[in-house]
């Protein structure tokens, strides 16, 4: 959405402003120089933005390079655009006169963009290389095609200033020029290594940009390469020509439309056993142990003199005159006889006046509580409930929204997923490498190092976390 809002104000610079930055190009580079070197002071430094219009848009069409984006896309289009029709006349007349001094004016401030997320991948290839923590493929990827883009970008500029251009042979600068549809390429490829990863995991806006700068791209390569065809083979009809350019560049962002779409994956349900459910499923088993023959039988041998209750309920059929016997009680002393002897005698010796009297027949015995509670085995006390829970935190540079989704499991974090609202996914990228290891070691937002070239966005991670774990407390 943002690259869409910053091509459509570099289309209307482009036509509206082409004649006054013909005539006083340097107004426009000295605009876009201070414009540049205050948006690398704000994303470099504490500077707290407390509106999201002004960090997202005002703010971030520079320094996420959206502008830079679409004003190289309209120098690019100048060079592809059909002057068969009137429109296309009319399109070429405003915009080729000062397509040389638009693009330098796409070159600084594309430093914007540059300099302040140079800064942060340097400071996050130092971290993570210091650390011996092994570098992401798409942060490498990253790396290499920025690089590329500045050692293309800075002498394409510096020759397209009017003096350098003069000096220069014109088929030698013509040729060099050349190397402007490499810089192009990459442009496109720096956009799909960044997003498309996350347009894959179902990132909805990740996935617009992915399929709205792929259809800039691979459209005006489509056309190019269709000008440069009619140009050397002059053919009598162009339909031919059309209708494969078209096919070409349909075929081509149909690919790229496929291999980044993706849904959101969807977390594991954990399982929750609350007391209210254990205390069901135990009064379950014992109204079903009930219907069966129950014996409650001591573990150890039982001293002499001690009395031993044996609570029975019959659930065969009895012998015909004979009354089905509800419950008997007995004593340590029956137990042994009638194992041995298989009769029936009377007990011994009379219980202890300490230990509990026999109970009447018909009613059953409940075991003591303190007996119940020593053969329950112990449970650990755990800190927090199983399962995931969503917390919600705010990152101090840009004011944006930071959500994390934290899965716990026997009070150990074992999953911890951000998304944001405002922030730049590579400040993200940067600060999720160093702070979710550190709470994941340490299983809590307590003494979490956030210094990492990505501060502020590790901020808002920590406090998201902080926020769903205080939710998961018992």
């Amino acid at each position: 959405m943002l690259f869409l809002i910053a091509l459509a104000a570099a289309a209307c610079l482009a036509y509206f402003g082409s004649g006054a930055l013909k005539k006083h190009p340097a107004v426009f580079y000295a605009a876009g120089a201070a414009v540049t070197a205050a948006v690398i002071i704000i994303t470099q430094s504490d500077i707290r933005i407390q509106s999201q219009f002004v960090s997202k848009y005002l703010l971030g069409i520079f320094s996420r390079g959206a502008l830079a984006g679409a004003l190289w896309c309209i120098v690019m289009w100048a060079g592809a655009i059909n002057g068969d029709t009137k429109a296309g006349k009319k399109l070429i007349s405003k915009i080729m006169p000062a397509r040389g001094e638009l693009s330098i004016l796409a070159a600084v401030v594309t430093l914007a963009h540059a300099v302040s997320y140079g800064i942060t991948y340097i400071k996050r290839f130092v971290l993570l290389t210091g650390k011996n923590i092994p570098l992401a493929w798409d942060f490498t990827a990253t790396c290499l095609i920025c690089i590329g883009l500045m050692a293309i970008m800075v002498p394409l500029t510096v020759m397209s200033v009017k003096a350098v251009r003069r000096k220069m042979n014109a088929k030698t600068w013509k040729n060099i020029q050349r190397a402007a549809y490499v810089f192009y390429a990459l442009i496109l490829a720096h956009i799909l290594v960044l997003y498309i990863p996350q347009a894959r995991n179902g990132d909805t806006e990740r996935y617009i940009s992915v399929l709205t700068y792929s259809a800039v791209f691979v459209g005006y390569a489509a056309m190019r390469l269709r000008k440069l065809y009619i140009r050397k083979k002059k053919p009598e009809s162009r339909t031919a020509c059309n209708a494969v350019a078209a096919a070409a560049g349909i075929a081509v962002f149909a690919v790229i439309a496929a291999l980044s779409y993706g849904k959101a994956p969807t977390a594991p349900a954990v399982k929750e056993t609350s007391s209210d459910t254990k205390a069901a499923v135990t009064t379950a088993a014992d109204e079903k142990d009930h219907e069966t023959v129950t014996t409650a039988v001591s573990t150890s041998e039982p001293e002499e003199g001690t009395t031993l209750t044996v609570t029975a309920q019959s659930t065969g059929s009895t012998s015909e005159g004979e009354e089905p016997e509800e419950e008997t009680t007995t004593t340590a002393a029956e137990t042994e006889e009638e194992e041995e002897q298989q009769s029936e005698e009377e007990p011994a010796d009379e219980p202890n006046e300490d230990e509990p009297a026999p109970e009447a027949p018909g009613q059953e015995e409940q075991p003591a509580p303190q007996q119940q509670a020593e053969e329950k085995p112990e449970e650990p006390q755990y800190i927090y409930n199983n399962g995931t829970f969503t917390g919600h935190g705010t990152s101090v540079q840009y004011g944006g929204g930071v959500t994390a989704e934290v899965t716990v499991e026997n009070d150990v974090i074992t999953s911890v997923k951000v998304d944001f609202e405002v922030d730049d996914a590579d400040y993200y990228e940067t600060a999720k490498d160093y702070v979710i290891r550190q709470i994941k070691n340490s299983g809590s937002t307590d003494g979490i190092d956030t210094a990492c070239g990505a501060t502020h966005s590790a901020d808002g991670i920590v406090e998201a976390v902080a926020d769903a774990l205080s939710q998961a407390r018992r």
